[in-house]
């Protein structure tokens, strides 16, 4: 009825967001664009629901067509650059991808998503981990409760070699919220093998596959009794 009014548009792309209905994200910032194209936030959320979506190249040109209407605000930039970045590793073209990582935490240092997900891609491919640990640490400290991030931070450790203190992480990511996370489950069932748990470890790998995980890498720690690297 009031098609014109950018305030209800942007609520409703929040309550789409918020549902994590990407399909209508996608569709109703694809029509806010149309209405309101100098809003910078309308082209932010519709390239959060193309990489969702993996409209991977297309979120990458809205990010690059909605970055120019932000003015005087290098925090919302940052978001744009770290959507970039997201979209890029994705595709995995690391490299890029973690340069625009990088111009986005110089602009958006409290993006803490941004953070968390930054430190726990380097993670994943053991680069930086030092960097990565800083990242993660800044982000707990802010959210001690947070299961996803103490999970990443975790897996930072794990990956540094200091297994006793990424079990306490792990085990504490577990306990607030973590239960039937099949990735938790895996992650911890890796730690407690390199500390000689092998037992417990198994049944850890065991939990995350019934919580629902079909990793193929998962079912060869089960086959194999031994952690296998992705």
């Amino acid at each position: 009825m009031e098609n014109n009014d950018y305030m209800i548009w942007e609520r409703l792309l929040f309550v789409d967001n918020d549902l994590q209905d990407w399909k209508a994200l996608y569709e109703h910032s694809s029509s806010a664009i149309e209405l309101f194209p100098n809003q910078p936030s309308v082209y932010l959320l519709k390239s959060v629901a193309g990489i969702q979506l993996e409209k991977y190249d297309e979120s990458i040109a809205i990010v690059d067509e909605g970055i120019d209407f932000v003015v005087d605000n290098p925090e919302l930039k940052g978001q744009f650059l770290m959507l970039k970045g997201e979209a890029l590793y994705k595709q995995n073209k690391l490299d890029e991808a973690f340069k625009f990582f990088d111009k986005s935490v110089q602009l958006s240092p409290e993006n803490y998503v941004g953070l968390n997900n930054y430190a726990y891609y380097l993670s994943l491919v053991g680069r930086d981990l030092d960097k990565a640990e800083r990242m993660s640490g800044k982000v707990i400290e802010r959210f001690p409760e947070n299961a996803t991030y103490l999970d990443t931070y975790a897996w930072i450790l794990f990956k540094k070699g200091n297994y006793t203190l990424a079990k306490f992480y792990m085990e504490t990511a577990i306990k607030n919220g973590g239960e039937d996370n099949a990735v938790m489950y895996e992650h911890y069932g890796d730690i407690l093998f390199m500390l000689n748990k092998l037992e417990e470890a198994k049944q850890y790998w065991e939990k995350a596959k019934n919580s629902g995980s079909t990793s193929e890498v998962l079912l060869r720690k089960i086959r194999e009794q031994k952690y296998i690297e992705e």
